[in-house]
């Protein structure tokens, strides 16, 4: 049929029954379905993402922990540390993974030779976890070695170091004086960073030493912690070395590195449960040793101690550094059975320390060129400020000669100390980290730690169930009660030491191997020029070492002996207490002139001469009066700060231009005398009337020794350590 264009268009009913109405309702169900699709979509996209986030979660190694060994602080693998992750070995990645799968970090150890006896390793079985969050407060730390041409030493220090527990997990970087290769083959063989220093004097060309070494300090020091900018610096020296197990001690894994290293790694079940990695496939356990000072050592904790001890330097502002050395650790004062104690002391030890970025970075502008060990024990260095230190040293010193030492203070003092040979102790001082009594079936999450939060893109990993450290800003609050080598405890346990020490003071002529019985508590008095003798009772440094506001306390045979200066210790009741006289003088002198001829010229235009009118003398038993940094800063410009040297001619201030110490003020540690005199000197004289110079009364046992020795002052040795 032929359509009508002029027909009737249809009607509505028409229309209807056509269907035209449904169109936009089929529209609809077209929009409905793409957006069905599209949820679809999305929601496999993110199960996809959940899956590969829970892969990286539980399956992925856990790469924060190698770092500890081979990165900087900025996070990145060490360039010249060997990479053991960028070594490209497909069969410890693989390792890695199943090791993280299973739940735990099993040691690597090397399969031949067999691995060593299961009662060595269960000394240190402590549980994979626990070995990670051990080694957290020291995550950005490092270790530096200074060396300069003994690589003999070098070899046994490097050697003994890698054998104690923690120090694979640290970056180390040796640093050396100069370019003696054979010092450098050795640091080569091992898996640490080198850096070499031009050995150009800064002083001039026939400087000493202890010159070098000081320079060397500031050198290496700004590389890691300014360039590198770890956290804190171990500090070693090429003499310290940690020996194979003792007869006498419990048997700890210790690994003999051979010339060369094998970059075989293996896994396997047994050993201790941090991650190590052993790198040389010929590593073989060390025999048994039965003479405690045929190797000397690391301690087996050495590593752990800091780690124990880090967070002082953080929680109490009077600390600023950790030592591994106590001065007065010897073998016939401290027990092994002391290991776990700590005390404080205002004098600087060295020898294995550990301080802050924070703190180098006020320390490095007036660092000095020469003796920076005397420079970090000048009041106007430490400003107050002390180190914590073991009762027990950590270390063992094998410098039989060095820049600061002669072999017979060697075969003297540092033969004959002890050092904890325990690898389990625990200080008494520290906080341990809070476990859950429940275990989480799931795996926590920690928030990453302050100061890591701003460089770290993603935050370090806790065990199962259990609190990540990271968390706890400070273990302090946590304590119970404050722990007692904090500021505040010390200071109440040792007045209340001394105030009962006080009832019973000894005089000098009394030695302590004569009081019988044990428990008991002695004091020894002392002033600067009598401390020699009495150092010589218990074998000790003849200058005070190891002290706390010019009081240290020693044991015994069973007792306490406290040995406290009756002139500046601020414990000492009032009736033993020697106050500076009223009526001495202290008085500049010229250029080359010695203190004989300054006291009998006198000062009388010097307010504080209380003479009245008599003719002064040279007191020599009052020269520790005038050997205080006040007293030098109070007379002399001391343009370019102070300096601890030896002579007798000390304290002065230095006046010739040509002379390395000009514009300085110089103390000592004794060995003062009232004719000696230098021409680029002017010397500060403790000066007092001739009727008042008459000798002291007796009362004390420094007083006593001043009587007996007064006009004999006592030689200065040519070197201290």
């Amino acid at each position: 049929m032929r359509s009508d264009p002029h027909s009737i268009p249809p009607s509505l009913s028409e229309q209807l029954l056509a269907g035209w109405w449904l169109l936009p309702l089929k529209l609809h169900r077209h929009v409905l379905l793409l957006l069905a699709a599209g949820a679809t979509c999305a929601t496999c996209l993110f199960i996809l993402f959940v899956g590969v986030l829970l892969h990286h979660t539980t399956n992925e190694p856990d790469t924060d922990l190698l770092p500890l060994a081979h990165r900087g602080a900025d996070g990145r693998l060490d360039s010249g540390a060997a990479g053991l992750w960028r070594s490209g070995e497909d069969g410890l990645r693989e390792a890695l993974k199943d090791a993280s799968i299973r739940g735990r970090r099993e040691q690597m150890l090397p399969t031949s030779p067999p691995s060593p006896s299961a009662e060595a390793l269960a000394v240190h079985h402590r549980g994979a976890d626990d070995a990670e969050d051990w080694l957290l407060p020291l995550q950005h730390a490092a270790m530096l070695l200074l060396c300069y041409n003994r690589p003999e030493y070098l070899q046994k220090t490097l050697a003994s170091l890698f054998g104690v527990e923690g120090a694979s997990m640290m970056p180390v970087y040796v640093s050396q004086d100069g370019d003696h290769a054979p010092t450098a083959a050795v640091a080569r063989r091992f898996n640490v960073t080198l850096w070499q220093r031009p050995r150009v004097p800064l002083l001039s060309q026939g400087q000493q030493g202890q010159a070098y070494l000081a320079q060397h300090y500031k050198w290496a020091l700004d590389r890691v912690l300014l360039e590198q900018k770890h956290s804190h610096a171990i500090v070693l020296e090429d003499d310290m070395v940690r020996p194979p197990t003792l007869a006498h001690s419990r048997p700890y894994p210790t690994l003999a590195l051979p010339p060369k290293p094998d970059p075989t790694l293996t896994l396997t079940n047994q050993g201790p449960p941090a991650l190590t990695c052993a790198c040389h496939a010929h590593a073989t356990p060390m025999p048994p040793q039965r003479h405690a000072h045929a190797a000397q050592v690391f301690s087996p904790d050495f590593v752990r101690f800091f780690a124990q001890t880090a967070w002082l330097l953080r929680t109490d502002p009077t600390l600023w550094c950790v030592s591994s050395w106590n001065d007065n650790g010897f073998e016939s004062l401290v027990q092994p059975s002391d290991a776990s104690r700590l005390f404080r002391t205002d004098f600087f030890p060295g020898l294995g320390w550990m301080l802050r970025r924070e703190l180098w970075l006020e320390l490095a502008p007036g660092f000095p060129l020469e003796h920076w060990d005397h420079w970090m024990r000048l009041g106007s260095t430490s400003k107050g400020r002390e180190c914590a230190v073991p009762l027990v040293s950590r270390n063992f010193n094998i410098g039989v000669v060095g820049a600061n030492m002669e072999s017979s203070h060697y075969q003297k003092y540092l033969k004959h100390m002890r050092h904890n040979t325990d690898p389990s102790v625990r200080l008494a001082e520290t906080h341990e980290v809070p476990r859950r009594a429940a275990p989480s079936p799931r795996r926590t999450l920690a928030a990453p730690h302050p100061r890591r939060a701003a460089s770290s893109p993603r935050p370090r990993r806790a065990g199962r169930g259990r609190l990540h450290p990271s968390i706890i800003p400070s273990p302090y609050p946590l304590c119970p009660a404050p722990p007692q080598v904090m500021y505040e405890a010390y200071e109440a346990r040792l007045g209340a030491l001394v105030r009962r020490a006080a009832q019973q003071p000894l005089p000098l002529t009394r030695t302590p191997g004569s009081v019988e019985g044990e428990g008991g508590a002695y004091l020894y008095t002392y002033t600067a020029d009598s401390y020699a003798a009495l150092a010589d009772l218990f074998g000790v440094w003849r200058v005070p070492r190891a002290v706390h506001r010019h009081t240290a306390v020693l044991q015994y045979k069973g007792n306490t002996y406290v040995l406290a200066s009756a002139r500046h210790s601020p414990y000492l009741p009032e009736s033993l207490q020697q106050p500076r006289p009223a009526e001495l003088v202290l008085l500049p002198g010229g250029a080359g002139e010695h203190c004989n001829a300054v006291c009998a010229r006198g000062d009388p235009s010097n307010a504080a001469n209380h003479s009245g009118g008599a003719r002064l003398v040279c007191s020599a038993v009052d020269f520790e009066w005038a050997n205080q940094v006040g007293e030098l800063a109070a007379r002399f410009p001391c343009e370019r700060g102070f300096a601890t040297v030896t002579g007798p001619d000390i304290p002065n201030y230095v006046v010739e231009p040509t002379n390395e110490y000009f514009q300085r003020c110089l103390v000592s540690e004794g060995g003062w005398a009232c004719e000696a005199k230098h021409v680029a000197t002017r010397r500060l004289c403790p000066c007092a009337p001739r009727a008042a110079r008459s000798l002291p009364v007796e009362g004390s046992s420094s007083r006593l020794f001043s009587q007996l020795h007064r006009t004999k002052p006592r030689a200065v040795p040519k070197s201290k350590v």
